[in-house]
Protein backbone atom coordinates (compact mmCIF):
# COMPACT_ATOMS: atom_id res chain seq x y z
CA UNK A 1 0.00 0.00 0.00
CA UNK A 2 1.22 3.52 -1.20
CA UNK A 3 0.53 6.90 1.05
CA UNK A 4 0.66 10.45 0.06
CA UNK A 5 1.18 13.31 2.70
CA UNK A 6 0.85 16.85 1.68
CA UNK A 7 2.56 19.15 4.14
CA UNK A 8 2.87 23.05 4.70
CA UNK A 9 5.42 24.45 6.92
CA UNK A 10 5.17 28.08 8.64
CA UNK A 11 7.24 30.28 11.27
CA UNK A 12 8.61 27.84 13.97
CA UNK A 13 7.60 24.75 12.03
CA UNK A 14 9.76 21.87 11.96
CA UNK A 15 9.66 17.54 11.66
CA UNK A 16 12.38 16.19 14.41
CA UNK A 17 14.02 12.95 13.77
CA UNK A 18 12.30 10.18 12.55
CA UNK A 19 11.72 6.89 10.34
CA UNK A 20 9.19 6.30 8.12
CA UNK A 21 6.75 3.29 8.18
CA UNK A 22 7.62 2.28 4.44
CA UNK A 23 10.26 1.01 2.07
CA UNK A 24 11.09 4.18 0.27
CA UNK A 25 10.07 8.07 1.13
CA UNK A 26 9.98 10.79 -1.68
CA UNK A 27 9.89 13.79 -0.49
CA UNK A 28 9.10 16.96 -2.91
CA UNK A 29 9.75 20.53 -1.67
CA UNK A 30 7.88 23.35 -3.03
CA UNK A 31 7.04 27.37 -2.37
CA UNK A 32 6.11 30.83 -3.88
CA UNK A 33 8.73 32.55 -5.60
CA UNK A 34 10.71 34.31 -4.49
CA UNK A 35 11.40 32.40 -1.07
CA UNK A 36 10.02 34.08 1.35
CA UNK A 37 11.09 32.21 4.78
CA UNK A 38 14.66 30.54 6.23
CA UNK A 39 15.50 26.79 6.86
CA UNK A 40 13.07 23.86 6.16
CA UNK A 41 16.58 22.30 5.26
CA UNK A 42 16.31 18.17 5.05
CA UNK A 43 18.86 16.23 7.64
CA UNK A 44 19.56 12.72 8.07
CA UNK A 45 21.50 12.90 11.31
CA UNK A 46 23.01 9.61 11.64
CA UNK A 47 25.40 10.33 8.30
CA UNK A 48 25.65 14.25 9.33
CA UNK A 49 23.91 15.05 5.87
CA UNK A 50 22.05 18.16 5.31
CA UNK A 51 20.01 18.66 2.06
CA UNK A 52 19.68 22.61 1.28
CA UNK A 53 16.32 22.49 0.03
CA UNK A 54 15.61 23.94 -3.30
CA UNK A 55 12.22 24.61 -4.92
CA UNK A 56 10.45 21.59 -6.77
CA UNK A 57 13.47 19.37 -6.36
CA UNK A 58 13.06 15.98 -4.63
CA UNK A 59 14.96 13.31 -2.56
CA UNK A 60 14.51 9.66 -2.32
CA UNK A 61 15.88 7.60 0.49
CA UNK A 62 14.86 4.19 2.31
CA UNK A 63 11.98 5.21 5.03
CA UNK A 64 14.19 3.05 7.77
CA UNK A 65 16.83 6.17 7.51
CA UNK A 66 16.51 8.44 10.44
CA UNK A 67 15.54 11.82 9.06
CA UNK A 68 14.82 15.41 9.88
CA UNK A 69 13.06 19.29 8.95
CA UNK A 70 14.74 22.37 10.22
CA UNK A 71 12.21 24.56 11.87
CA UNK A 72 11.29 27.18 9.75
CA UNK A 73 11.90 31.00 10.10
CA UNK A 74 9.64 33.59 8.52
CA UNK A 75 9.08 37.83 8.54
CA UNK A 76 5.30 38.39 10.56
CA UNK A 77 4.33 40.15 7.31
CA UNK A 78 4.38 36.41 5.53
CA UNK A 79 2.43 34.83 7.84
CA UNK A 80 -0.72 33.28 6.95
CA UNK A 81 -0.42 33.70 3.27
CA UNK A 82 0.68 30.77 1.69
CA UNK A 83 4.16 31.80 1.43
CA UNK A 84 5.96 28.91 3.35
CA UNK A 85 7.49 25.31 2.73
CA UNK A 86 5.37 23.03 0.87
CA UNK A 87 5.94 19.32 1.10
CA UNK A 88 4.39 16.12 -0.46
CA UNK A 89 5.52 12.98 0.51
CA UNK A 90 4.89 9.52 -1.16
CA UNK A 91 5.62 6.40 0.82
CA UNK A 92 6.11 3.71 -1.02
CA UNK A 93 4.77 0.04 0.78
CA UNK A 94 3.19 1.97 3.39
CA UNK A 95 3.17 -0.33 6.62
CA UNK A 96 0.61 0.74 9.65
Amino acid sequence: EDFTLFSYYENGDAYKPHVDECIVSICIWLWKEPKRFHGGDFSFPDFDIRLKVQNNHAVVFAGSILHSVDKIQMLPEYLNKGFGRYSICNFLNYRK
